[in-house]
This record gives C-alpha cells, structure tokens and sequence, in this order.
C-alpha cells in the first residue's frame, strides 16, 4: 500500500552580497580595488601566518573578490576591477554596443545587482 507521498528538495542559496564590493560598501569604488589589492599581495606574509593572525585582512564570502568568476582570487581579478572602475562610463560601454562593457559577474552568495 503506497502512502501517497511526494518528495523534493530544494537548494537555497540567498544572495548576500555584490561581487567586486570587496569592503561592504555597498558600490564598487577604487577602495574595493585597494583591498584586493592588500589580499592578494599581504595574504601569506608574516605577520599574517605568525603568532598574530588578527593582521591578516580577508574578506567573506571569497566571492565578493572574485569578479571573474574563476573560483580564485587572482591579479586577474585586480585587473578586471580596474577596468571596471574607471572604464564604466566611457564609450564604447555607453555607445551603440553595450556588450563591450565588462561587470563584475555574479556567482554563489555574490549574485545581489552590481550598482
């Protein structure tokens, strides 16, 4: 005798924050640049990995600082966020084909509108 029951499941993964808004700001700002920056280049240096790990600077979720989407965050990424924050308003973005401009791209947490 069957019980008449169906089964789903359902995968919730809420947005929560805006890829390439590295410092919580709520924008994308030449600060976010600096603070990719500092992650990249300051991430495994001591003090960092030393007795005072409260030195070191991350950022949460990782997504937040990967703006293209390569599931790491590398100079890459710099460079991409770069040219998104002083490109974005030149032609040819606001030209006849907006396709040539560059946003950051959404992936996991990090899927809320890039301003």
């Amino acid at each position: 005798m069957g019980t008449g029951f169906d089964y789903a499941t359902i995968k919730y993964s809420p947005c929560t924050a805006i890829p390439g808004d590295v410092n919580t700001s709520g924008g994308i700002t030449l600060g976010d640049i600096v603070n990719l920056v500092d992650y990249i280049f300051d991430k495994d240096k001591l003090p960092c990995l030393g007795l005072d790990p409260g030195n070191c600077w991350e950022f949460d979720p990782i997504c937040r600082g990967d703006v293209n989407n390569s599931g790491t965050v590398t100079l890459g990424d710099v460079v991409n966020l770069v040219n998104y924050v002083f490109d974005k308003d030149k032609l040819p973005c606001l030209g006849l084909d907006p396709g040539n401009c560059w946003t950051p791209e959404a992936n996991g947490a990090c899927c809320l509108a890039v301003p």
